[in-house]
């Protein structure tokens, strides 16, 4: 664990679990500070945007507070930027949930529905994908961050996933009845979890901790 106490911003904006957040930043040795302002995003260091919801009524909000832009520039002055389930959803630059709606467009692509593939049993595969499930990693670099290269369980809780347009930002993928989709996306310096780092026991605090240190 880290012991410096490196300070790392997670973005307040009604719509996301910052308590479980905070424990979890904690947990790494990390200091926890809660930003909901433009100005307070701009001086970040490493920033957490969370999220649980709608697409649309997340993308509602950092309009209405001058979020996006804020997020936008923060990206471009290179500091590290998470997302985290609809945070990571909002990363995209479209989503179809409740109608066409644009994202943040920091990593090319769209939001879709999970869907059950022909011939599995819709019985055994649920939507919304609750629960805990294996993400294989398609980037080396991702897959330094657990020094594994066949895979660890994390927890989801989600019905929409993010679909990269470059399959190069596919950091790691995960199956749920017979599709596959994208578990982490990974664009310069901005990466996106579609599971719950902190609720992904140690695995989830291990991937957390890599990204604080980037």
């Amino acid at each position: 664990m880290i012991h410096n106490m490196k300070e790392i911003s997670i973005i307040d904006y009604g719509i996301g679990n910052l308590y479980s957040i905070c424990n979890a930043v904690k947990a790494v040795g990390m200091e926890p500070n809660i930003v909901s302002t433009p100005e307070e995003v701009g001086l970040a260091h490493h920033l957490i945007l969370p999220g649980v919801g709608a697409f649309n009524a997340g993308v509602k909000v950092l309009k209405e507070r001058g979020l996006d832009s804020a997020i936008r520039e923060y990206v471009e002055s290179g500091k590290p930027l998470l997302g985290v389930c609809l945070g990571m959803q909002l990363l995209m630059t479209q989503s179809d949930e409740f109608g066409p709606c644009n994202g943040l467009d920091l990593i090319p692509g769209k939001v879709k529905p999970l869907i059950i593939a022909d011939g599995y049993d819709p019985r055994a595969y649920k939507i919304p994908h609750i629960g805990w499930n294996n993400i294989e990693f398609s980037s080396q670099k991702t897959a330094m961050m657990l020094d594994s290269r066949n895979g660890v369980d994390v927890y989801f809780l989600h019905s929409y996933y993010a679909c990269p347009e470059d399959k190069n930002h596919i950091a790691a993928s995960a199956t749920h009845g017979g599709l596959k989709f994208c578990a982490i996306n990974h664009r310069d310096n901005v990466m996106g979890y579609q599971f719950h780092p902190e609720k992904s026991g140690k695995v989830g605090l291990k991937l957390l901790e890599s990204f604080c240190n980037l």
